[in-house]
């Protein structure tokens, strides 16, 4: 019967387990999700910065154009929004410290080529500017200097050329720098005003091309992009594994709830007929002829049955708490009840008969068996 009683506190032990790990399993899928929307938004802000490093690379490429610099200032402001917003969160989360020094290695890079940007708008300004003002000067020119058709024709040529120069990525270079020289010479032969603000403004305009060149150069070796598309996959290599740990993870709590849940069905059944025994066990001892009296380690009665009253004259509520002296007929020797307490002490069972006294006073003889219960082997 104990045995029975510990199968059914087994149950309630493995039930608290189970409710228990409920609250596990809703914290696992929350931080799941939470991380699959960190990462989610990791990636989107990192496409983000990408697509805008494109942008800037084709700002910078544009030849000839005049640019919307309050569009490339807005993008400019939102690359550094968006790079300072990944960091602040990568920051936050312990496992993405070591993304860090990337991140602030991709700032330093900005930097320089936010720099780099300031300049290509200003030598673009510059160049467009400086192209105008030549072709207004070769009007002059033609107009007021007199040159043989074959030395306007080197000045037009040579602007051509200047302009072809930035706008295209042919090397007329050198050609440009033999027809300068040329016009050079029959400038200071002539001492024409208009002929030497062209040789000294188309001078200046082939060194700004030329940095601008260089300035253009610097932004597309700077690759943002590349160290971003690196940290993006770093991001998604380490997401993957996540997910399979997670996965792992909550199909092992639910291979553990689903074997919990069925021990708990098991148990539960299995009570369910211990149950039914005990409510025979405990029937037979009610409804028994015989008086069934139990008692504690402190010898007091804890339970009596109906027979126990009809044969003593003792109610339930009168005997339980009591010593089961209270039938002591003092008609026994001593040695009796020491013979009973030694055969109790040694965990054996006795065997006898008693010569009691009920409540009214009047003596009974009894035969008895009694026996030591063992609850968690006391």
């Amino acid at each position: 019967m104990l045995k029975k009683l510990k199968s059914v506190d087994l149950i309630s032990l493995l039930l608290m387990l189970f409710l228990a790990s409920i609250p596990a399993i809703i914290l696992t899928v929350k931080t799941i999700n939470a991380n699959i929307q960190l990462f989610s938004k990791q990636s989107d802000t990192i496409t983000t910065l990408k697509l805008l490093d494109k942008d800037f690379h084709y700002f910078a490429s544009q030849k000839g154009v005049f640019s919307n610099y309050d569009t490339i200032n807005r993008k400019i402001a939102s690359f550094q929004h968006n790079l300072l917003l990944l960091k602040s969160v990568m920051k936050q989360n312990r496992k993405q410290h070591h993304y860090i020094p990337q991140i602030n290695t991709i700032m330093q890079e900005f930097q320089t080529k936010t720099a780099l940007l300031e300049h290509v708008k200003s030598y673009n300004s510059i160049i467009i500017n400086s192209l105008d003002y030549l072709h207004d000067l070769e009007q002059n020119i033609k107009q007021y200097s007199f040159l043989s058709q074959d030395e306007f024709s080197l000045i037009d040529e040579t602007l051509f050329m200047s302009t072809q120069f930035y706008t295209n990525n042919t090397n007329t270079y050198k050609q440009i720098i033999d027809n300068m020289q040329t016009i050079k010479q029959f400038a200071n032969q002539r001492n024409d005003k208009y002929i030497n603000y062209f040789y000294q403004h188309e001078k200046s305009l082939i060194d700004l091309i030329e940095n601008l060149k260089k300035e253009r150069y610097k932004v597309h070796n700077l690759n943002i992009y590349a160290q971003l598309d690196g940290i993006y996959k770093e991001l998604q290599k380490d997401f993957t594994n996540y997910l399979f740990t997670g996965k792992m993870i909550m199909i092992s709590i639910m291979l553990f709830l689903g074997m919990l849940l069925i021990t708990i069905l098991y148990l539960y059944k299995k009570s369910l007929g211990q149950r039914k025994e005990l409510h025979a066990y405990k029937y037979a001892i009610e409804n028994s002829d015989n008086s069934i009296v139990i008692t504690n380690l402190d010898k007091q009665i804890t339970y009596v049955n109906d027979a126990f009253e009809k044969t003593t004259g003792y109610t339930k509520e009168e005997a339980v708490g009591q010593n089961p002296r209270i039938l002591k007929s003092h008609l026994l020797d001593q040695s009796h009840y020491d013979a009973l307490n030694t055969a109790l002490a040694h965990n054996q069972k006795w065997e006898g008969e008693f010569i009691n006294k009920r409540k009214d006073g009047s003596i009974y003889y009894e035969k008895a068996s009694i026996a030591p219960m063992f609850v968690d082997k006391k």
